[in-house]
């Protein structure tokens, strides 16, 4: 299964918030790189 992250998570990993430290904690866990759609292009 490929792990998917909604635009939330994608604004906290680019855009400092309160949510970016556990967002790039989160993306350092990860094994496979996450699925990117052309939704979150939109």
């Amino acid at each position: 299964m490929n792990p998917y992250a909604d635009t939330g998570f994608l604004c906290s990993v680019y855009t400092p918030d309160a949510n970016t430290t556990k967002a790039l904690a989160a993306m350092q866990r990860l094994k496979e790189p996450l699925a990117f759609t052309w939704l979150h292009q939109f």
